[in-house]
């Protein structure tokens, strides 16, 4: 089999804060794309913040943000595919989340983060993360702008419970996920990773079984579970493991690298 596209996470996977993306990570897929290899970021990240990251990284054409509710070219930042959220959607996860105290929501709509609660932790989060931090009275205004995704912030095992009881309630009607344990993130059911690379693969003429990923978390575990080829990084959340293909080594062994170094020995994608 020979694989035509790669689909890797950022944090968690190729970097985290201490291990920023290596120079072997950014050889071998500079390497994998000078043999017509499409390799696509998969992230949780907005599409700007993802940006900033893959600067400088030669070749990568898309990125696939918002765990999956946007495609975006990465040279013109055009969207050429988007499930966003409706707006009996968004009102309907508001309306659940009055129930809730202790928790800090925003929504992702056009390119900026918008709060009804413009909190010192808000603030900080937007200047880590290099995003717009918009103020509005409130967030069901935003029910006709197309908006990307909702997320919930809050004490780690309290967004678990709160995870839980939304996938329980809304089931197939929205999709609920943890990217970070203190995040839960709330979309249009047609989002997520594997949808986005579903969609771009039909684009590109690629095939499921010429498809790899790579990922940690538990929004990477319906991407691990579609492509042909799925690798989780060691240290990777136990849900990820037990369904991955493949193990790589750790961030701070460039698992990544490691394996698409491996691969492209034994003529993975040539």
């Amino acid at each position: 089999m020979k694989y035509k596209l790669i689909a890797l996470d950022i944090d968690g996977t190729i970097r985290n804060t201490e291990n920023p993306v290596s120079i072997r990570t950014i050889k071998i897929i500079k390497d994998l794309v000078e043999l017509g290899v499409h390799i696509v970021i998969a992230t949780g990240r907005t599409f700007k913040s993802a940006k900033n990251i893959l600067d400088g990284i030669y070749g990568i054409k898309y990125i696939v943000p918002f765990q999956g509710a946007q495609v975006v070219d990465l040279k013109n930042g055009s969207i050429k595919w988007h499930s966003p959220l409706n707006p009996i959607m968004l009102n309907s996860a508001l309306n659940e989340l009055d129930d809730y105290s202790g928790f800090q929501i925003m929504v992702n709509c056009n390119g900026h983060v918008f709060v009804s609660d413009l909190t010192d932790e808000m603030v900080s989060y937007g200047n880590r993360n290099n995003l717009d931090i918009k103020y509005i009275d409130n967030l069901r205004d935003l029910a006709l702008e197309n908006p990307d995704r909702i997320v919930v912030l809050g004490d780690a095992c309290k967004i678990q419970k709160l995870e839980s009881h939304l996938q329980s309630k809304f089931k197939n009607y929205l999709y609920i996920t943890r990217s970070l344990p203190y995040f839960c993130e709330i979309l249009h059911p047609n989002s997520g990773k594997d949808k986005g690379l579903a969609w771009l693969c039909e684009k590109l003429k690629i095939k499921k079984s010429e498809t790899i990923a790579f990922g940690n978390g538990y929004n990477d575990l319906q991407m691990i579970k579609w492509v042909e080829m799925g690798v989780a990084v060691k240290n990777s959340v136990p849900e990820i493991i037990n369904v991955a293909n493949k193990l790589a080594p750790s961030i701070e062994n460039d698992g990544v690298a490691s394996v698409l170094e491996e691969f492209m020995e034994l003529g993975y994608f040539k």
